[in-house]
C-alpha cells in the first residue's frame, strides 16, 4: 500500500519491478516446460541427468 504525496511515483516504480520479476519467472517457467516440465530438485541427480560431462 502506498500513501502520501509521492504515492503515484512509488506505485509506478513498484509496478516496473514487479513486471520485470514476472517476466523472469515466465522465462523460467517456459524453459522448465521446454525441458520436460518437471525440475530436478535433488542436486545429486543433476550430474546423472545432465547432457554434459561433469
Amino acid at each position: 500500500m502506498c500513501i502520501g504525496i509521492f504515492r503515484e511515483d512509488v506505485q509506478a516504480e513498484l509496478m516496473e519491478h514487479a513486471n520485470g520479476e514476472l517476466g523472469q519467472a515466465q522465462k523460467l517457467a517456459d524453459r522448465i516446460i521446454e525441458l520436460g516440465g518437471t525440475p530436478i530438485t535433488d542436486p545429486a541427480e543433476w550430474p546423472k541427468l545432465a547432457n554434459c560431462k561433469v
